[in-house]
């Protein structure tokens, strides 16, 4: 039988535990706010910069919107779904960082390939496309780590939400 300082210390260790996850989580959210915010804001940018030519442009811009309301709603209201449902967005927009990466380099070191007749976004000589290969090379370099860092803490924050309604679950049983 436990004395009453031993049981008093595990309360205390029981409420430094508790404080220390809640602020794990507020980390998280804060940590994944803010990686959506970049994350999104470059991709937007990304999109401006290259893709405003094509009907293509009005199609990243929602997948970036939607990625960000879905984020504010499952960091605001703790909802699992917003937040499955962000992590499908963030996944499929690292695919697509990833694939326009691989193209960039295409772009940067065959520059000839890519001269179109009718729409020369990229640029009207091998240099000047060339130049968007490089800044569509490091813009998606950039906002690949960025997309995955979004995607961990969205994870851990999910498996967090999942966490906390499962001890909910089991109190409710008990009582």
């Amino acid at each position: 039988m436990k004395s009453t300082g031993e049981n008093s210390l595990s309360a205390v260790n029981g409420e430094q535990s508790t404080l220390c996850i809640c602020r794990n989580v507020y980390s998280l959210e804060i940590a994944l706010l803010m990686s959506s915010l970049l994350g999104m804001t470059g991709f937007c940018t990304l999109c401006a910069i290259f893709l405003s030519y094509s009907g293509a442009f009005i199609l990243h811009i929602c997948l970036a919107l939607i990625g960000g309301i879905a984020v504010l709603v499952g960091v605001l209201t703790h909802f699992p779904t917003a937040l499955l449902f962000y992590m499908i967005v963030q996944i499929s927009s690292t695919i697509y960082l990833s694939i326009i990466a691989v193209l960039s380099i295409n772009v940067f070191f065959n520059p000839s390939k890519w001269k179109f007749n009718e729409a020369s976004f990229l640029g009207h000589t091998n240099e000047e496309i060339r130049e968007s290969g490089v800044i569509l090379m490091c813009f998606s370099l950039l906002l690949i780590p960025t997309s995955a860092c979004s995607l961990a803490a969205a994870i851990q924050l999910f498996h967090r939400c999942g966490q906390k309604e499962s001890d909910n679950t089991k109190s409710n049983e008990k009582v």
